[in-house]
This record gives C-alpha cells, structure tokens and sequence, in this order.
C-alpha cells in the first residue's frame, strides 16, 4: 500500500468506523459479518414475532465505548502528527535555509514587540535631535570633531570650523581686550560656520558665553542697509539719488528732519551709506520708504524670527514705530531697540554677497556613528532665505565696498587694499555703533570678502564689540584680520601643494 494512503485522512475514518462496528457488535453478541444476513439469529428472532431484547447496554459495555473512542480520536492525532513531521523531514534542509535567510522576528502580541529586524539599520538623525543633544551637551570648547552620547547611542560629531582661524580669533580679543566680543565668520554660499567667538574681560561681569548667538546688542547703522535695499528694490532710489542734508552727519534733530528745508546740500546714497549719514537715512525713511516697508524688508532679512541653526539664537527685534521721529530713528539705526545678533549680522553679508541668497547656517558638518561609522547627519546646502533679488544685491555689494575703500572702515582695511595678494578679492561692509543703557557701547561690523575666480576664497563676518569709556578696537579691523587671515590660508595652503608638486616632478626628472 502507498504511504500517502496511509495518510489519508478517509483511511482513519474507515478504521475509526470498523473499530466502532466491532465493538457494538461484541456487546450486543452480533457478528459483524453477519449482522444483516437474513439467516441470523435477530432475523430469526423478527420472524418468530418474538422481541428482542431492548434492554440498555450495560454499564460496562458503555465504558468501553467511550474508551475505544477516546483511542480512535488519539490514534488519529498521532498519526496526522506523524505526517507533518514527515513532511518537515522531507523538505528539512529547505526549510532551514529560509529560516538562516530570515533576517525578521516574529512579532509578539502579548508583549507588545512589533516585528523588527534581528539587525536593525539604524536611520538618519534628524535636526531636532542635533540641537537637542547641543542643547544637551553645549560644545564650550570647539575643535573639528567631538563624542557625544545621546538616547543610548554614541556619536561623533564633525563640526565645519576652521581650527586656525578660531584660535587667530581669539589671540585677537585677548590683544585687544574689549569688554565684550563676539563674532561669526561664515562661508556665504553654504552657510558653514568657519569661526564662534565669544569674548568677555576678566573685569566685566558675565552675561553669558554664547555672545554670537544673542541680541542684546543695538543693530545701529547695519539697518541701514535694511533701509537701502527697502529703497532700491521698490525702484525708490538709485545709488546716485540725492537726498537733502543740513546739520551734522552723526547727529538726528528734528529740524534735520522737516520736509522744507532753507539751508541744505545734496548727499547721494552711496556716500550716505559710505559715510553712515544719519539725517539722509532719517529722511528716507519718513519721505521715501515708509515704516510698513523698514518693517516689511527687516522681516526678509530675518529680523524679528527664529534662525534655524544648531544652537539657540535670539530674535533679533525691530522698533515699533509711532511718530515720524520713531521712523527715522528706525531707518537710520539711531536707536536702542532695534538689536541684532553676530550671526544673522554675518548671515545679511552673506545674503548681499551670494546674489540676495541668504543660506542656512550650519555648524556640524555630519554625524556618524561611533561603532560602526555609518554616517548618521549630513545636511544639505539650501537657502533659508531670499531678501532681495540678485541685481538688488549686487547694487549694495558695490555700496558696501565703498565704505570699505572710502568710508568709515577704510583704515581697517589698508593692508589689503594695498596688498598684491588680495588685487583679485572684492570686499565690502558696514559699520555702526550706538551707546546701550547698562552695556556699553556698541560697535558693528558686518561685511565679506569674494575672490572672483576661487569659490573657496569667499567669507562673510559679523563682528560686534562693546567698550566703556576707553576704547581699545574697531570691530571692523577685527572683521578685515578673520577675512584677511582666512584668505591668506587658504592661499599658504595651495602655494605649499604647488611647491610639493614642483619638487617631486624634479625628483623623477632627475631619478
């Protein structure tokens, strides 16, 4: 007899039900062979009229039913048991094989688990959780990379600063000794962070060690380019546009202020910007432009929300305006309630300098992991922001390199306007300063530096320092020496690939 016939489930039904036959067969003393045969003896019994027994089985006869039943049910079990082992014996090493191949586990209901892999590769980290473990663990010592432990893992953390000119940075600050400091220098294109620093002087008190990232500071004349680009994007003014001046350039009256004036001379833009004049920027702004477009291009520019980077950065504000007087506070930056920080400060340079472009900014680089190395974070270049539109921005490129060659920090950069190795970089910026209630006063500079053929030779900074009564530093000479020496770097660098090169071509000139 074939083996699956033996398994066939009719086959156990058939003995289950002769196993049954016989047994009623022997309780009721009947043949099971000969139990319909008209020749038998309940046949006989039928014939004769006489009745057959109808008394119950007895008791013990029940019990054996029952047993030979609870047997057939087993014996059933067992052998379709039989069979499924069969079955896995015959296709064993298939089924081995998938379960090695297998890289899932079965989900537990009871526990809760979902079905995971015995592996998991494990994702991206995300933005948030970037600033949460900074948040966590503030980086107060920066170097190019740093272990971090977050949610149960370990991470490497690789930051885009320039080591050099970190340390350049801070010899400067401790030179010159203001009570405070604070600067960013960026890469204008893809917002890399290059240089962090924060300064204060053994002799003030603390308010904090992120200085670059606050907004305490008065904004000063850096509105003015707010003001500017509110003008020449709407078509208001040209840069050779004449606005009337009478009084002194750094004073804000209100007879400077009056529409008629009897006793005026005519101030183009660009030397109103050069020169950081304060009445011609008063006058357009109540005249020209208007508080709903100051207040309209400050948002562009980032004033008033939240900068998307690594670690917290305060809103820089803007002065909510009730008067014409208010107004020209406002659009000149003579005030102390519009602030600004180091960073969106380097961020608007970076915006007048990449085209009206102004990037996210980005302090880590990646992020890998530290057992396996696998790359967690690596963030895109994209832009946060587009202010003004690109012939905008190169307009105020063009102003701001007039106070950089002519203007108020024309001394700050002497020696690279009179240097051979920066004739190919064009540079630029913007000065100011305001006193501040309780802090001091503040001076401003922001500003960059692009070579015209060398994408890596391009930087935009924000600088801001705040002195007593003696001052001891310009915070655009600080801004010109990051720039200068963050140039001359990447310069030093390439002269030494260059030399390396020479000498090796000589030496398999001459082996």
């Amino acid at each position: 007899m074939p083996d699956d016939l033996l398994y066939h489930p009719a086959f156990f039904l058939f003995l289950l039900s002769d196993l049954f036959i016989r047994h009623v067969c022997t309780i009721t003393h009947i043949s099971p062979y000969n139990c319909m045969n008209k020749t038998s003896l309940m046949t006989r019994r039928i014939r004769s009229g006489k009745s057959p027994n109808r008394s119950k089985f007895p008791r013990k006869g029940r019990i054996r039913l029952i047993l030979g039943i609870i047997a057939a049910a087993v014996l059933l079990r067992v052998f379709l048991g039989a069979k499924s082992g069969k079955s896995e014996t015959t296709h064993g090493k298939k089924t081995t094989e998938i379960k090695q191949a297998s890289v899932h586990t079965q989900t537990d209901k009871k526990k809760g688990k979902p079905s995971l892999p015995v592996k998991k590769r494990r994702g991206m980290v995300e933005f948030d959780d970037v600033k949460a473990v900074l948040k966590k663990y503030p980086p107060t010592r920066f170097s190019i990379n740093d272990t971090l432990h977050f949610k149960k893992e370990s991470w490497i953390v690789h930051y885009s600063l320039d080591t050099l000119i970190q340390e350049y940075g801070k010899k400067l600050f401790k030179r010159y000794h203001p009570q405070y400091g604070a600067a960013v220098l960026m890469e204008p294109s893809t917002g890399r962070i290059k240089a962090l620093l924060s300064y204060t002087h053994d002799s003030a008190s603390s308010i904090g060690t992120d200085l670059y990232c606050k907004s305490i500071y008065p904004a000063a004349s850096i509105f003015k380019t707010i003001t500017v680009a509110a003008a020449l994007e709407n078509n208001l003014l040209t840069p050779s546009s004449c606005i009337k001046l009478t009084g002194r350039r750094y004073t804000l009256y209100n007879f400077q202020l009056e529409e008629e004036l009897s006793n005026y001379k005519n101030i183009s833009l660009t030397k109103a910007y050069a020169y950081s004049i304060n009445p011609v920027f008063g006058r357009i702004g109540i005249y020209i432009t208007g508080f709903q477009e100051l207040q309209e291009y400050a948002h562009r520019f980032g004033f008033g929300s939240s900068v998307p980077f690594e670690l917290p950065v305060e809103k820089s504000k803007v002065l909510h305006c009730d008067s014409t007087f208010c107004i020209a506070e406002l659009a000149s930056g003579f005030n102390q309630k519009t602030t600004l920080s180091p960073l969106l400060g380097a961020l608007i340079a970076s915006a007048i300098t990449n085209d009206g472009r102004m990037p996210f900014p980005r302090l880590v680089d990646s992020i890998s992991d530290c057992s396996t190395g696998e790359i967690r974070y690596k963030p895109a270049n994209s832009t946060w922001r587009e202010p003004v539109k690109p012939s905008t921005a190169q307009t105020i490129r063009t102003m701001m390199s007039k106070v950089t060659r002519n203007g108020t920090a024309r001394r700050s950069f002497r020696y690279m306007r009179n240097s051979y190795r920066f004739k190919n970089v064009v540079y630029g910026g913007k000065t100011g300063s305001v006193d501040k209630d309780g802090l001091g006063k503040a001076d401003w500079f922001i500003g960059f530096a692009s070579h015209n053929d060398d994408p890596r030779q391009r930087v935009a900074v924000g600088v801001v320092t705040v002195h007593h009564a003696n001052w001891t530093v310009h915070s655009s000479y600080l801004g010109a020496e990051l720039m200068r020496r963050y140039i001359r770097n990447i310069q030093l660098a390439d002269e030494r690939r260059e030399k390396l090169a020479k000498l090796k071509e000589q030496d398999e000139v001459e082996g």
